[in-house]
């Protein structure tokens, strides 16, 4: 259990820098987003925290192909595959429906391919990868 929660907190401190790193690419100044502090950071933990979701999603549904939660030192093609396809779709889904509602808009910065933000469409496999590492170096270190 202890694993756990320290893997949901890399999840939500990868997922935290990744929003407040790409968050310059997004049109703040457009409604529904506003440029104020408050709504900013309350966005971005928000956003942060829906990221923790849908990477616990990843982790249990890799989980469940291994049938058991202990599967991240040794990963395997399927696990990059299965991480990376899946993730790819979901990040795919949020923004074409993010962008159809509208719920943001990108700016001038933002990388697209057909219509979708390069940032955030890779957001979901990179912090997926990025935090099994950092999980991965934990484990071998003993920390948890």
């Amino acid at each position: 259990m202890k694993k756990l929660i320290i893997l949901l907190l890399i999840f939500l401190s990868v997922s935290l820098i990744w929003e407040f790193s790409h968050s310059a690419l997004y049109d703040w100044d457009k409604a529904p987003l506003r440029s104020d502090d408050k709504f900013y950071f309350q966005r971005i933990l928000v956003s942060s925290l829906g990221d923790v979701l849908f990477l616990s999603f990843l982790f249990f549904l890799i989980s469940v192909i291994h049938k058991n939660l202990n599967w991240t030192l040794k990963l395997r093609l399927i696990d990059y595959l299965t991480v990376t396809i899946v993730g790819l779709a979901i990040s795919i889904m949020i923004e074409i429906r993010a962008l159809n509602e509208p719920r943001w808009f990108y700016n001038e910065l933002m990388p697209t391919i057909f219509g979708i933000g390069l940032t955030p469409l890779v957001q979901l496999p990179a912090s997926f990868f990025i935090s099994i590492f950092v999980f991965n170096k934990l484990i071998k270190t003993k920390s948890i």
